[in-house]
């Protein structure tokens, strides 16, 4: 999965630094990483979409804390925090 999302921001700037490179403007260059982000996030619902329904509740909550988590999120703490979801979601089907 995390290769996935890698993979997407790598391709994304690379598309990036190809505009740059051709003499997009600022603002081509601000609505083409627009367009890319709008992407990515029909991405995420999709995939949201094709979960089920007693798992969505979860996943959910799981990318709010993700998000909400700032930047200076420590990485073990979300992954404890994802695991003792995930134990709890196991222990409760």
């Amino acid at each position: 999965m995390s290769d996935g999302v890698f993979l997407w921001a790598k391709l994304a700037v690379d598309a990036t630094l190809q505009l740059y490179l051709a003499g997009s403007t600022p603002e081509q260059l601000s609505a083409a990483i627009e367009k890319m982000l709008r992407d990515v996030e029909e991405m995420h619902e999709e995939m949201l979409d094709r979960l089920p329904p007693k798992l969505k509740t979860e996943a959910a909550i799981l990318i709010f804390m993700t998000l909400g988590a700032g930047e200076n999120a420590e990485v073990r703490k979300l992954y404890d925090a994802m695991q003792a979801s995930l134990v709890k979601t196991i222990l409760h089907t």
